[in-house]
């Protein structure tokens, strides 16, 4: 895996040069597997070791207005309207977290990223745990 300092997040349309970072161009997607739905074991337990793909309501503007912090309203719900891709976890504070990024930009949230409460199962903070799927890889 490439880390982040080296192949920064930068939020804009384009396309992938995938000759880059020659260490990223010895694997391709293949496919994906789901994560089991509403278990924060399976969540972690896919993230642990790649970036996942997850939906959430992003429609609330509790949600919309994020600046910093682990966010942990319940108000943003569950009708889930928006992808983002969460990219590891962590605690802050004592509070657990899953670190998510953004499509809106380095102007939203914490440059791009925010921290969504972990709650134990079911369908998670703004439905963050509902419907999540990890890509899988193949060596080339």
């Amino acid at each position: 895996m490439i880390p982040e300092s080296q192949w920064a997040y930068t939020a804009t349309n384009g396309t992938c040069d995938s000759t880059a970072h020659g260490a990223a161009t010895n694997f391709m997607t293949s496919g994906y597997v789901a994560v089991t739905a509403e278990s924060e074991t399976a969540l972690k337990t896919q993230l642990a070791t790649q970036p996942v793909s997850i939906a959430i309501q992003a429609d609330q503007s509790v949600f919309q207005v994020y600046q910093s912090g682990v966010f942990s309203s319940s108000e943003c719900g569950t009708a889930l309207d928006h992808a983002v891709t969460l990219v590891g976890y962590g605690t802050e504070s004592g509070e657990d977290y899953y670190l998510m990024r953004n499509s809106w930009g380095s102007s939203w949230g914490e440059a791009g990223y925010m921290k969504m409460a972990m709650i134990g199962d079911g369908p998670g903070i703004c439905g963050l745990q509902m419907d999540a799927v990890a890509p899988t890889t193949t060596k080339v």
